[in-house]
């Protein structure tokens, strides 16, 4: 019988990588500092500590998440059973057997959060912000960092992160509620996808490319889509070094590209003139935006696309 609960043991613990919330490691902590604080002025310290030439600034924190190894789990209930009838010698046992392999391999909590800051260089006054993944101890040090977000910004960014980031209204339409509304749907549109990337230059080049949308629309107060569109096109072919004395001549009308009920483009046609000492030729190219209005590519059809200009 005692070999069967043992296997029972051994086969649980097989799941290493097993890791649980747990909130029994929040209940200890009621009376006093909650833990979530203390692990953020501990990553705060340790910043502060690791940064001496540079000014921290505090922009929030994740959710905290504590995790607990399967084998914890499994002493913690079967202390409880024991709690419950003392009389069980098999649970001694067990719980023998499992606390002497939690010590060999030094079984521990962690803890786990996200943390967005910026450090501001106290000669050049460069500023970048980050966003990193902190691992901790249950000793609550820092054992580990993940970057997951770094860009440099220049004081028109700073000023621009910190509207979106604490969600300031830049719409001017209508009363302040209806532009807060309106200012906060634009926010997390933007936001939620931004929690959709993975990597680093990913999440840092479209944060950047969310700041540019945000100041073209902080300008004026309103946000003209197909105006934001042909700008941003027609900037990038004048930057083509292929293309010379670039002269637009029109816009096809703006279309959107739907699948599984979901947008997953807009794009237009436009033609415009190229002229060079000798020579001037009229081309058309097919251009293509993300739902999130990046510009993904500027391509020649394989065939002029009259039909979508109008007479």
């Amino acid at each position: 019988m005692k070999r069967i609960y043992f296997i029972s043991i051994i086969t649980i613990l097989s799941l290493n990588s097993c890791f649980i919330a747990d909130e029994m490691f929040l209940d200890n902590e009621s009376n006093k500092e909650s833990l979530s604080s203390k692990v953020e002025k501990e990553i705060s310290k340790y910043i502060k500590d690791n940064s001496e030439n540079y000014i921290y600034k505090n922009y929030g924190f994740s959710e905290l998440t504590i995790k607990k190894p399967a084998e914890l789990v499994v002493l913690d209930n079967l202390k409880r059973k024991k709690a419950l009838d003392s009389t069980q010698h098999i649970i001694n046992q067990q719980i023998k057997t499992l606390d002497s392999i939690i010590k060999v391999k030094n079984i521990r909590y962690s803890l786990e959060v996200d943390h967005e800051y910026s450090l501001k260089n106290k000669l050049t006054k460069a500023v970048e912000l980050f966003e990193t993944k902190f691992t901790l101890a249950d000793s609550i040090k820092v054992s580990k960092i993940k970057p997951l977000l770094n860009l440099k910004l220049t004081d028109t960014d700073v000023t621009l992160f910190e509207t979106y980031f604490y969600e300031t209204p830049i719409f001017l339409t209508g009363t302040y509620a209806e532009s807060k509304t309106l200012s906060s749907e634009f926010y997390n549109f933007f936001k939620q996808h931004q929690e959709e990337l993975i990597g680093v230059k990913q999440k840092s080049t479209f944060l950047k490319h969310t700041l540019n949308v945000c100041q073209d629309i902080k300008k004026d107060g309103v946000f003209d889509q197909n105006y934001y569109l042909i700008k941003s096109a027609d900037k990038q072919i004048r930057l083509d070094s292929t293309i010379t004395n670039y002269k637009p001549i029109e816009y096809s009308p703006l279309f959107e590209t739907i699948v599984n009920e979901k947008l997953a483009n807009y794009y237009f046609f436009h033609s415009f003139i190229s002229t060079t000492a000798d020579f001037s030729d009229t081309l058309s190219v097919h251009i293509e935006f993300s739902p999130y209005y990046e510009l993904r590519s500027i391509s020649t059809p394989g065939k002029t696309h009259n039909i979508y200009f109008n007479d």
